[in-house]
């Protein structure tokens, strides 16, 4: 039998002996130098040219913030022209649709970077991606398989006006009706040699429910009205009112 003083101890004596091997730390990406090493290959790859401007580019959120981004079409050119695997791949997914757009799925969650035993609300921060419907499912469960577009401290966004939703509309400005988007089109580069044309629809969010109810601003679970298709949501019903004959 464990007594609570026992079960309590457990974890404080783990935490203890993964300090005193100085595994315990604050230390990223496992030294100073593997991480700046990690900082100059994503410098030099995001300003990497495309015919769709550079990989990283900048959009501006609001009057007082210039948000940095992934642009999708250069990213998706980028890494055709780089990687003959993911070219191979891509013009693979993009022949198995036929003429049919590509459906788009956006994710986006708050998270906490950092070592998770040391958690930090000041390093919330919402990241942004996205993934093609038509990719097979092991991709699609893995992180892999979904690409980056951008990452914004909560702290950041809460100082906004609009917030949540506010990013998330210039995230589907970004992928859906910007300069170069998914909607009209953009053009990869084929394993031949030859280039080919990319569309891509909306599909839908993915995202849990508190992520849902700051894409829409919501009430929430909490709320009455927490469904967006829905007219109202109670615990009771009026026999003579027309929410008897809805759909939801």
């Amino acid at each position: 039998c464990v007594t609570g003083v026992q079960t309590c101890a457990l974890p404080i004596w783990v935490l203890s002996v993964l300090k005193a091997k100085g595994q315990l730390t604050d230390e990223r990406i496992g030294g100073p130098r593997e991480y700046a090493a990690i900082v100059r290959a994503s410098t030099v790859h995001g300003k990497a040219q495309t015919r769709y401007g550079t990989v990283v580019q900048r959009l501006v959120l609001s009057d007082d913030y210039i948000l940095e981004y992934v642009h999708p079409c250069a990213y998706f050119v980028y890494l055709t022209m780089i990687c003959d695997d993911f070219c191979q791949f891509i013009n693979k997914i993009v022949d198995k649709a036929g003429s049919q757009p590509l459906h788009i799925i956006l994710y986006g969650d708050e998270m906490t970077p950092g070592n998770p035993m040391r958690p930090d609300k000041g390093r919330e921060s919402w990241q942004w991606s996205f993934a093609i419907l038509e990719y097979p499912n092991h991709l699609l469960h893995s992180t892999g398989g979904w690409s980056h577009i951008t990452t914004l401290r909560s702290k950041v966004i809460n100082g906004l006006t609009g917030g949540v939703p506010l990013l998330a509309k210039a995230i589907l400005h970004i992928l859906f009706t910007g300069t170069h988007n998914f909607t009209d089109g953009f053009v990869v580069q084929r394993p031949d040699g030859g280039t080919r044309m990319i569309k891509g629809t909306f599909m839908g969010f993915l995202a849990d429910e508190k992520g849902l109810k700051e894409f829409f601003c919501l009430k929430g679970a909490s709320g009455l009205r927490f469904c967006p298709h829905c007219t109202n949501v109670v615990n009771k019903v009026d026999r003579k009112s027309t929410r008897l004959n809805s759909s939801h």
